[in-house]
C-alpha cells in the first residue's frame, strides 16, 4: 500500500484520476445540487478514516466531520494530526482554507456532493420512519435516485443522472445499521463514484450527536 504523507488522498486521487497533473476541473465535471444542511434532521460530530481507491492505488487519511444546524464542516489531518484543508458549508455558500502548497484540482464543492450523497441526500421520508423492505426509486435534482432497505436499515443508495451524462452510477453501500437518526453512519460507508472512477470507504471511529446548545468545534 502506497501512502501520501503530506498531500492528503483525495488530492492524489482526482490527479490521478484525470492522467497526471490535469487542469483543474469544473462544476461540470460532476454535476449535484448542495442543498443547505439545516434540510435534514440532527447534528453529531465524528472522527473517520478515509480509504480512497484509485485503480491499484490506496491512500488513506483522517477526517472529522460535523453537522450543526445550518452549518457542515469537514476538516481533513495530515499524518501529524494537524489540519490539511477546511471545507465549510453554511447555507449553500461553501468555503475553502488549506494549509497545503497549491490549490485543489476540483472545487471542493466536489467532497461536500459525496457526502451529501453518501449521509443526507436520500429519498425524502416526512415522518423520519425507515422506508420498508425493497427498493424505493424517485427522481431528485436530475438524477434517478434508488434506495434499497431491509429490516428497516438503509443498505444502499444509487444515484444515475436522468440526462446520462456523465454515464454510470455513483453506489453507496452501509455497513451497520445503515445510518442514526441524525445522518451519522453507524458502520463504515462504501461510495464507489463510477463517475469520476475511484472508491471511498468511510470508516467511522467515533461519533457524538451534539445538543442544541453544544457550541461548534
Amino acid at each position: 500500500m502506497s501512502r501520501a504523507p503530506i498531500v492528503p488522498a483525495l488530492l492524489y486521487l482526482l490527479l490521478a484520476a484525470c492522467g497526471g497533473a490535469p487542469p483543474r476541473l469544473d462544476e461540470r465535471a460532476y454535476p449535484g445540487i448542495v442543498h443547505a444542511p439545516s434540510r435534514h434532521p440532527g447534528d453529531f460530530v465524528a472522527r473517520q478514516r478515509i480509504e480512497v481507491r484509485h485503480g491499484a492505488r490506496v491512500d488513506g487519511f483522517d477526517a472529522v466531520l460535523q453537522k450543526r444546524g445550518d452549518t457542515l464542516v469537514l476538516i481533513a489531518l495530515t499524518p501529524y494530526n494537524t489540519r490539511a484543508f477546511v471545507i465549510e458549508q453554511r447555507g449553500t455558500r461553501v468555503t475553502f482554507t488549506s494549509s497545503m502548497p497549491g490549490e485543489l484540482p476540483f472545487p471542493p464543492r466536489f467532497v461536500l456532493l459525496d457526502v451529501h450523497r453518501a449521509l443526507f441526500a436520500g429519498l425524502p421520508r416526512p415522518d423520519g420512519a425507515p422506508l420498508s423492505d425493497g427498493v424505493h426509486r424517485a427522481v431528485i435534482d436530475g438524477e434517478r435516485v434508488s434506495e434499497r432497505w431491509s429490516a428497516e436499515h438503509l443498505v444502499e443508495r444509487r444515484y444515475e443522472r436522468v440526462d446520462g451524462v456523465p454515464a454510470g452510477a455513483i453506489v453507496v453501500q452501509y455497513g451497520g445499521a445503515g445510518l442514526a437518526a441524525d445522518g451519522a453512519p453507524t458502520g463504515d460507508v462504501t461510495l464507489t463514484n463510477g463517475w469520476l472512477g475511484y472508491v471511498l470507504r468511510v470508516t467511522t471511529v467515533e461519533r457524538r450527536a451534539l445538543p442544541d446548545q453544544s457550541p461548534p468545534t
